[in-house]
């Protein structure tokens, strides 16, 4: 999903180093007072007479009251009208304004990223971090402007700079994944710390998150475990389920499956996918939790639903495996698809059996073989022996003996235990074949 644009939602509520002829200022005070004791139709009335004498507070106002519909009907129209002349006169709220409103189509104006891109860019002229981020957020995405990280990551560190939070996780999170700038973990906390500092909880997590890797700081899960604390108080429902993977494992804390399980369970009700899938599992394993089959396809349910591919996997799995279930295979199937639809490779290789053995859906070589060729992409020696046979047989490809020697020898070489032995053998009978030709 593409983040939207920040927009004020707001009133400017001072005239500090505001400028204006004084007929203005009292029309405007007069629109103020009125706006306060809910007298709308009268604060939109007074707003409009000082805008018109060139208040820029009272052409920002009167552009919110349009736009929201407050003391006058709604008109977008008018409302970027107001907003552009407080705009032109450097309001840089008034310009913030008018990037949100063309950036995401804001009461039916036609999107035009590009115009969007200007104002935040004036806007940017006079140091608004606001803006900064959100000029970054366009570079990142390709919004009117061709999709560039580096250019994204130089816009962020100066709204980041100014101390803006939502920034500064940004910067931190580009440092850690190398996205526009060179791979830093340590940089990457650094950036965490300065956002946790104003009490962001997404930084919280992420410290919490590097001290269990072990990464830019060193591996300590009880510090771990305080930063996760100190996020979940702050509501946060992926700091509660990590605080629950933490005594899951036993790793900072002593293991105690029943109270991983309180903690998965709060986080779970609070939307958590994660939470919700880790929940299920724990309820069909029996831990912490009785044991529960029903409780289990409930949970994860709930987390495929929202798109866990995990989740949607292992969902796919338990009704392949239940033989007491009907239309197991049609269910199995069609949570398998929706898992290997996000490149999910375990999900692609157990729906492209299903293709090739025709189970739950009519039997497809070629598509059998495309889901294992995709899955094989990924490295997953499973994958590369059923391919193999795919390529040895002549199913949903050309038969090619020596794609299949090369994709069992792969196989093989990274495969262990019973694969390992089945890849090995499928490649000395492949041998025998090519000499036998």
């Amino acid at each position: 999903m593409r983040k939207k644009l920040a927009s004020a939602v707001i009133f400017l509520l001072v005239l500090t180093g505001t400028a204006f002829s004084e007929p203005a200022e009292v029309l405007f005070q007069k629109g103020f007072e009125a706006y306060q004791n809910g007298n709308l139709e009268t604060a939109a009335s007074e707003f409009e007479k000082a805008a018109e004498l060139g208040s820029g507070l009272a052409q920002f106002n009167l552009g919110m009251m349009y736009a929201k519909g407050l003391g006058t009907s709604r008109d977008m129209n008018a409302a970027i009208k107001w907003f552009t002349k407080a705009a032109d006169q450097g309001l840089v709220q008034a310009q913030i304004n008018l990037a949100s409103i063309y950036a995401n189509g804001i009461g039916g104006v036609a999107r035009d990223h590009s115009v969007a891109l200007n104002w935040l860019k004036k806007a940017s002229e006079q140091n608004s971090a606001v803006a900064m981020l959100n000029i970054g957020l366009m570079y990142r995405d390709g919004l009117g402007v061709p999709a560039d990280f580096s250019e994204a990551f130089s816009w962020f560190k100066k709204s980041a700079g100014q101390g803006l939070a939502e920034a500064q996780v940004i910067v931190a999170s580009m440092y850690k994944n190398g996205l526009g700038v060179p791979r830093d973990y340590s940089d990457a906390v650094g950036w965490f710390r300065k956002a946790a500092e104003q009490n962001s909880a997404i930084a919280m997590l992420n410290i919490g998150l590097m001290h269990k890797e072990g990464l830019g700081v060193p591996k300590d899960f009880s510090e771990a475990f305080g930063w996760f604390t100190r996020a979940a108080e702050l509501k946060l429902s992926d700091a509660v389920f990590n605080i629950g993977i933490l005594y899951r494992d036993g790793e900072g804390v002593s293991q105690d499956y029943s109270e991983a399980a309180r903690r998965f369970l709060k986080a779970a009700e609070a939307g958590n996918p994660s939470a919700q899938f880790a929940l299920g599992l724990a309820y069909e394993k029996g831990e912490g939790v009785p044991r529960e089959y029903g409780e289990a396809i409930r949970w994860i349910r709930r987390s495929a639903e929202k798109g866990n591919d995990n989740a949607q996997f292992h969902l796919g799995m338990m009704y392949k495996n239940r033989e007491d279930i009907k239309q197991r295979y049609q269910e199995a199937f069609r949570w398998l698809h929706k898992a290997a639809k996000q490149e999910n490779s375990s999900a692609q290789i157990e729906l492209g059996i299903l293709y090739k053995q025709g189970i739950g859906v009519r039997r497809d070589y070629a598509e059998a073989a495309g889901l294992f060729s995709k899955a094989a992409k990924h490295g997953i020696p499973r994958a590369r022996f059923l391919l193999g046979e795919m390529y040895e047989e002549g199913l949903g490809v050309s038969q090619d003996l020596k794609q299949a020697l090369i994709l069992y020898s792969t196989a093989a070489a990274d495969a262990e235990g019973e694969l390992r032995e089945a890849s090995a053998s499928a490649g000395d009978r492949v041998r025998k074949k090519l000499s036998s030709q």
